[in-house]
């Protein structure tokens, strides 16, 4: 009784040690087809802040909320958003419509670059012609106007896109080069008169004006 135990205890051994062998076997041809390990992009948003510059010669923050994916600028992020906003800002257009101004010298310009960037307001007199003004002074009144002056000496990277508002083809700058904008209204990525890191970032702006390149 007891060998006819032992008999039956080897075989099951035997039997469960096949068993194992062949699902071991199994697990190393598998059916499925292999699937493609795409690489993952990382999206951070984050919030920052472009400035609006005015009809009138003010100027308005706004802050934007910015999709940086893995290696993406934040400079870049945000001249973009400069970009977009001046694309589609209709009240800047209905501004220069019912403006009065010779719009055929006015010029759409977005630039960025790396340098001295100058950004300020002047007053100009402007004569009274209209009597609808009675509580201005006789003769003038003043006007802001917001003026841009920007200089990309050693940055090879700046482009600068002029494209008249009426007529003309679209012009593109690279590398050096000095821009300046007389009657500024738009976007840009930074405030005060001199962007106090134009020359370690790349500062952009984005907008309406008339235009002078060197």
């Amino acid at each position: 009784m007891q060998n006819i135990l032992k008999k039956i205890s080897t075989i099951a051994i035997v039997i469960l040690f096949c068993l194992s062998g062949i699902s071991m076997i199994t697990a190393g041809f598998s059916l499925e087809t292999p699937r493609e390990i795409l690489p993952q992009t990382e999206t951070t948003q984050i919030s920052d802040v472009i400035y609006k510059c005015e009809p009138d010669g003010s100027i308005t923050p706004i802050l934007v909320t910015l999709q940086l994916n893995t290696g993406e600028n934040r400079q870049d992020a945000l001249f973009n958003a400069c970009v977009n906003r001046a694309a589609n800002d209709t009240e800047l257009l209905q501004y220069l419509n019912e403006s009065g101004l010779n719009l055929s010298s006015i010029a759409y310009i977005k630039s960025r670059g790396r340098g001295f960037n100058l950004d300020f307001t002047v007053r100009i007199p402007v004569k009274r012609i209209m009597k609808k003004y009675p509580n201005l002074p006789p003769f003038y009144r003043n006007m802001k106007i917001h003026i841009i002056h920007a200089q990309y000496r050693r940055d090879p990277r700046a482009t600068t896109v002029i494209q008249p508002l009426l007529n003309g083809n679209s012009t593109t700058l690279t590398g050096s080069q000095t821009v300046d904008i007389a009657g500024f209204i738009g976007y840009t990525t930074w405030i005060g008169v001199v962007a106090k890191r134009g020359f370690i970032l790349r500062c952009g702006f984005a907008g309406y004006g008339l235009v002078s390149v060197s």
